[in-house]
Formats: C-alpha cells, sequence, structure tokens
C-alpha cells in the first residue's frame, strides 16, 4: 500500500512537472 502511493504520488510529482514546464518551454521558444 505504502508503495503504491509512493508510486503514485511519484507519478503525479512528474506529470505536474511536464504541465507546468513544457508552456514555459513552450512561451520561451515562441519568443526567440
Amino acid at each position: 500500500m505504502e508503495t503504491n502511493a509512493l508510486c503514485f504520488s511519484n507519478d503525479v510529482q512528474l506529470i505536474f512537472e511536464t504541465i507546468t514546464y513544457k508552456p514555459i518551454y513552450s512561451s520561451t521558444n515562441d519568443r526567440s
């Protein structure tokens, strides 16, 4: 149970970082 929660938390963090990072990268690319 704890292992599953840890994996789920890790996935959520990865998804969150991807969602927050990509728009910043895209807007930086567009400006250039």
